[in-house]
């Protein structure tokens, strides 16, 4: 395994999370989650078609069905994502999606697609702590009626990713990532138009002025993270280390809150000072389990 090429998913991490920033901003300036959802999954499939250029290979037309499944079960992901993000705090979403660093280390030993180390199930514990603690722990993730929601959606995605991630490190290197990824994300920009016009059509509507820088940069933003996170987990086959570097978005988002929150309007940075201290100590958690990654 290559661990220094799952190191691609630092940068992906970090497009994460200044990406979230941007679309939070955009719901809070009227765009809704369904257009949000609509409009970020077909810019990744009209810029994911260049890929075609990247080596490939043939394959019978009943194999197809797995680039389809699984760019079916991203777009089930990003679903999930927006309605969690429309309806709750970016600190209690964000941090939550993060538990897709256990899911992905659980598919595989599940699977037993590839042996895993020891110190991997230690890492993936250090980081669903790290994510609790940098959600706020129990005092932001209370299972009362109006955060329970936020927090099945958000675990859903994350699995949800989780299985997609998985499943790409399988089956690629028997398409070529010019093959498998296209028609994944080609699968996505087909199918979300029509999920939004079947199952969202009464909150399909246009975000007004102000909505649209943020919107533009965010899903920017999005759609290149995708992009260097898929090639991470291609070209390392190893979804369990990029996904552990992939999960210090939960790190950076604590960070760029208290930066750039405030800047963006968001209610998130005026949080207190013990507050952002619990979530500190997630940071060390998970700092401490991409650590045991490099470790050899």
């Amino acid at each position: 395994m290559k661990t220094s090429l799952a190191l691609l998913a630092l940068p992906a991490a970090v497009g994460y999370t200044f990406a979230t920033l941007f679309i939070k901003q955009a719901l809070s300036r009227g765009a809704s989650g369904a257009f949000v959802n609509l409009w970020v999954n077909v810019l990744a499939a009209l810029l994911f078609q260049f890929m075609w250029f990247f080596d490939w290979q043939p394959v019978n037309g009943s194999d197809l069905w797995q680039p389809i499944g699984v760019g079916l079960l991203f777009l089930i992901g990003q679903v999930l994502t927006f309605q969690a993000l429309s309806r709750g705090d970016l600190g209690v979403a964000a941090p939550l999606l993060g538990a897709k660093t256990v899911f992905v280390v659980l598919l595989l030993s599940v699977l037993a697609w590839q042996p895993l180390p020891g110190r991997w199930w230690i890492a993936a514990s250090l980081c669903t702590l790290g994510i609790f603690l940098i959600g706020g722990g129990t005092r932001r993730l209370p299972l009362h009626s109006g955060t329970k929601p936020i927090v099945i959606l958000a675990l859903a995605a994350a699995f949800c990713f989780a299985a997609a991630d998985t499943l790409l490190q399988r089956w690629t290197p028997v398409f070529g990532i010019g093959l498998f990824v296209p028609v994944m994300f080609g699968t996505v920009g087909l199918c979300s138009p029509l999920y939004s016009l079947c199952f969202e059509r009464d909150q399909l509507r246009w975000p007004p002025a102000v909505a649209w820088v943020p919107l533009g940069v965010g899903g920017g933003l999005l759609v290149v993270q995708a992009f260097v996170l898929c090639l991470a987990i291609v070209l390392s086959q190893d979804a369990a280390s990029a996904n552990i570097f992939y999960s210090t978005r939960a790190v950076l988002s604590v960070l760029a809150v208290a930066a750039f929150g405030g800047w963006l309007g968001l209610r998130e940075a005026q949080n207190t000072s013990s507050f952002f201290a619990k979530r500190l100590l997630g940071a060390i958690f998970i700092f401490s389990a991409v650590l045991l990654v490099l470790i050899h």
